[in-house]
């Protein structure tokens, strides 16, 4: 079978059908002059003797599906949809921000310095998923390498040659060993060549500055009064009558101890400091925990979902628990306990999307079964505390 892959050198998405092509034995001839192979303009385009094939992802399943006793695509349907799940993820979570980042050194793009920083931060929490991932998986899919690793090391080749610095990766070992193990797998390195880490950021160039033009003569104008503009609205809980209780002062008190200041909690908190006017507790239940039948992944949701509440903040402080038999039998549950400015579900809790998957219960206070409630959720331990008679095995905290 004659297969031409046109293509320009060292690009990452190739890499992919190359790769693929190393381990099913499949002989790829690499072809630089591609203008009007592909119809969208772009590389990479696989050319086969049924036609013309575009986007990388495409072309890298078709070459890992020439051959179904290498694996590449998974051993089982379900591992096929593995497959696909992570390299839906690469392209749409790690694909996008490797661009942002890379691009503008590349002089792809210019720099635009909010984008960059912003980019950094969105891409650890891409990572994180990874590194939770591979904690207890050698390989993405299964106990081999698949098209999904192929894919997933050939977009981070890059960043860890030109910006991974050690205090970035620093956060992330079982990605790092994951990476070091891909690289050094031949079929990988006959195509990507060695990586060496970054052990300082490649920036992109400073944006050329116009040369200054004499300035043009200005005609007058009648001057007209500036318009002021309308005062931003104040969230409605800023509005609130002032409490007696600080949020920010609670925290650095509970927090005082590791892992935190029981004895305060069980008794000043409740005594002397909580504001029932102007704060209340919520208990809050995910809907789908029949769903939850994977440990690794139930504990992600919830991390990823504290994650995207950055604009609570200000107005709320919380925790959730996953609990169930032990971490090797699920269903798992998801349960969490907020404090919250005001009497109500704040608007910032509401706005993120993955609230709507959760029901809200407010908790009286003023009753002694309201606080004991209050307490076993803020204070228990994971591995040795019980909820509901089901073990906590994971918690974390928003505040």
């Amino acid at each position: 079978m004659s297969l031409t892959l046109f293509t320009f050198p060292n690009n990452y998405r190739a890499f992919k059908a190359q790769i693929a092509a190393a381990y099913n034995g499949v002989e790829l001839e690499v072809n630089n002059e591609f203008k009007g192979v592909s119809p969208t303009g772009k590389v990479p385009a696989l050319s086969t003797p049924q036609g013309t094939l575009f986007e990388s992802n495409s072309i890298a399943r078709y070459v890992a599906r020439l051959r179904a006793d290498t694996g590449l695509m998974g051993s089982s349907f379900f591992q096929s949809a593995q497959v696909d799940q992570w390299l839906d993820f690469c392209a749409n979570e790690l694909e996008s921000r490797r661009a942002i980042w890379l691009y503008p050194i590349f002089q792809i793009i210019p720099f635009d310095g909010p984008s960059y920083g912003k980019n950094k931060n969105d891409l650890k929490n891409v990572l994180k998923v990874l590194d939770s991932h591979l904690l207890k998986n050698q390989f993405l899919v299964g106990n081999q390498v698949t098209l999904a690793d192929i894919a997933v090391t050939a977009t981070l080749v890059d960043l860890f040659k030109l910006v991974f610095t050690p205090s970035y990766i620093r956060g992330f070992p079982n990605l790092v060993r994951y990476f070091t193990l891909m690289i050094n797998q031949p079929n990988v390195a006959k195509v990507i060549g060695q990586v060496e880490f970054a052990k300082k950021e490649k920036m992109a160039p400073k944006p050329k500055k116009d040369p200054k033009k004499p300035a043009a003569k200005k005609e007058k104008k009648q001057q007209q009064p500036q318009q002021k503009k309308a005062p931003k609205p104040k969230n409605p809980l800023d509005c609130l009558p002032a409490s007696k209780m600080v949020m920010d002062a609670c925290k650095k008190k509970f927090f005082l101890c590791k892992p935190f200041n029981k004895e305060w909690f069980d008794g000043e908190f409740f005594q002397n400091v909580f504001d029932t006017e102007g704060y209340s507790f919520y208990v809050g239940n995910y809907k789908y925990n029949d769903e939850n039948t994977i440990m690794y992944q139930t504990n992600n949701l919830a991390k990823m979902w504290f994650q995207r509440l950055d604009q609570l903040r200000k107005y709320g402080w919380g925790r959730f628990l996953i609990t169930g038999k032990d971490e090797e039998t699920g269903p798992f549950e998801t349960r969490t306990m907020w404090m919250f400015r005001g009497q109500d579900v704040p608007k910032e809790m509401m706005d993120v999307d993955d609230s709507e998957y959760h029901t809200f219960t407010k908790v009286d206070v003023s009753t002694d079964a309201g606080k004991a409630l209050i307490r076993q959720y803020w204070t228990c331990e994971v591995d040795t505390d019980k909820v509901e008679n089901l073990t906590v095995l994971s918690a974390g905290w928003f505040k």
